[in-house]
């Protein structure tokens, strides 16, 4: 995947595309309060797509996990 040498040098919006944007309930991460946000990314041109879950802390809105899938 990191063979292109777009992401080597950071050039991530280039070379992956953000989708299918959501939020989703309120759970818990620890004993902190965390918004679940859901994503799609599409990298190169379509041919690796997943999606992602984050949870993002409800009042700092710090990233507390992040659970990719497919």
């Amino acid at each position: 995947m990191f063979e292109d040498p777009r992401a080597r040098e950071g050039n991530f919006t280039e070379f992956v595309a953000v989708g299918d944007v959501a939020f989703g309930k309120e759970e818990k991460v620890g004993d902190r309060a965390a918004k679940v946000l859901t994503f799609t990314l599409t990298v190169a041109g379509g041919n690796l797509q997943g999606k992602t879950s984050l949870w993002v802390d409800a009042g700092t809105r710090a990233p507390l996990k992040r659970e990719p899938t497919g």
